[in-house]
């Protein structure tokens, strides 16, 4: 798969059970747990005009999401950067933070096959001394 694609798969996909859970954990987290505030908080986050429901996320939305609400700490931090956040109109970075993500999650996997292959390995080793 290209970046293009794999771009276009974060901007058209709808976001997964796992990253939807994600992003409700983190508002959980956060203690907020009004739906109505929750939508209109990632819709500032993320700069849309409205959103009905966690459903209408896509997959790069949610990854997003799932980046930024770790690093706040408060519900009050949380409302300045949903208010601070740039409307949809305006210029994004989107495609630029995509590849990132995109870089960022493939070296995570990669170091995650490496340790796996290499505990296997050691496993193998000291099985046959």
């Amino acid at each position: 798969m290209t970046r293009d694609e794999w771009n276009q798969v974060l901007t058209t996909e709808p976001a997964t059970p796992n990253q939807r859970g994600a992003v409700m954990r983190e508002f959980a987290r956060l203690g907020v747990t009004d739906r109505t505030q929750r939508l209109a908080v990632i819709a500032g986050l993320l700069g849309l005009d409205d959103l009905a429901s966690v459903h209408e996320l896509t997959m790069g939305q949610a990854g997003r999401l799932i980046n930024l609400l770790p690093g706040i700490d408060d519900p009050d931090e949380l409302l300045d950067a949903a208010a601070a956040a740039p409307s949809q109109d305006a210029p994004s970075r989107a495609p630029q933070l995509a590849e990132v993500y995109t870089l960022v999650y493939t070296l995570h996997a990669v170091a995650a096959a490496y340790l796996v292959w290499n505990n296997c390995s050691l496993y193998l080793r000291d099985q046959q001394e």
